[in-house]
C-alpha cells in the first residue's frame, strides 16, 4: 500500500489508518452514500408521507361512504326505519319507543331520525334520547304534550328531545345542531336528566317553516 486511500466508485475517501481494507471500503461507501444520496432519501421520505396521506384520505372517504350508506338504509324505502341497519351502539329502536307502547319506535318519522343519525355519526358523541319520559314517540298523548305536538303519532311522530354526552361547550353543541337539517330547534337550559341539571338539551323536529326557540323562566322566546 502506498498510503493512497481507496477510491470506491472513483471518488476520494480519507485514510482510515489501521482498519482492515474491507472496513475502509465499507466506511467510505457509507459516507459517499450519505453525501450523494440525500436527494434520493428525501424522495423516499416524501413518497412515504404521500402514501400515508393518501391512505388517510381513502380511509376517511370509506368512512363517509359507509356512513351515508347506513343513513340511506336506516331511512328506509317506506314509512318505517330499517332498524336492523343501525348498529346497536349508535341507536336502538327502544330508545325512541313510547314507554307505554313497546315497539312504537317504528312510528318515528325517518327524516327526523336521519338528521339525528347524521349528527351522531359526524361528531361521534353519544346521545341520550328522552324517549323514557315521552320525549320521542307519543302514541296517545299521555305524556303531556300539546294537542298539536309533533311528538304525537297522529302528527307524524317527527320530533325528538335529547342531549349529548360530551365535554364540548353548550355553545359548540348548539352550533352543531343549528347547522343540521332540522326544521325546528328548541334549545333548553332548564332540563334535568336523572335529577341533575343539563347544560343544554335540544328539541328537534321537521316542521316546514324553520324556527328556533328557547325558554327562560318558563317563557318561550322565538328567535325567528
Amino acid at each position: 500500500m502506498n498510503g493512497e486511500p481507496p477510491k470506491p466508485n472513483g471518488r476520494h475517501c480519507p485514510d482510515h489508518g489501521r482498519f482492515d481494507e474491507r472496513f475502509k471500503h465499507i466506511k467510505c461507501d457509507m459516507k459517499e452514500l450519505r453525501k450523494t444520496d440525500d436527494s434520493q432519501w428525501g424522495e423516499i421520505n416524501y413518497m412515504k408521507r404521500l402514501f400515508v396521506w393518501v391512505a388517510i384520505m381513502v380511509a376517511l372517504t370509506m368512512i363517509g361512504v359507509a356512513a351515508n350508506l347506513m343513513i340511506a338504509i336506516a331511512k328506509g324505502e317506506g314509512a318505517m326505519i330499517a332498524w336492523d341497519a343501525v348498529p346497536n351502539h349508535v341507536f336502538t329502536r327502544a330508545e325512541f319507543d313510547d314507554p307505554n307502547h313497546p315497539g312504537s319506535g317504528d312510528y318515528l318519522d325517518p327524516e327526523v331520525f336521519h338528521e339525528l343519525l347524521s349528527i351522531r355519526l359526524a361528531t361521534g358523541w353519544p346521545m341520550i334520547v328522552h324517549g323514557a319520559v315521552g320525549g320521542a314517540v307519543d302514541v296517545d298523548g299521555s305524556w303531556g304534550h300539546a294537542s298539536g305536538s309533533r311528538h304525537l303519532v297522529e302528527k307524524g311522530a317527527c320530533a325528538l328531545d335529547w342531549h349529548f354526552i360530551t365535554g364540548a361547550s353548550a355553545r359548540e353543541q348548539a352550533r352543531i345542531v343549528l347547522s343540521a337539517g332540522f326544521g325546528g330547534i328548541g334549545i333548553y337550559h332548564d332540563w334535568k336528566w336523572n335529577g341533575a341539571p343539563l347544560p343544554i338539551g335540544f328539541h328537534t323536529d321537521t316542521r316546514d317553516k324553520f324556527q328556533v326557540w328557547t325558554r327562560r323562566e318558563g317563557q318561550y322566546l322565538y328567535l325567528l
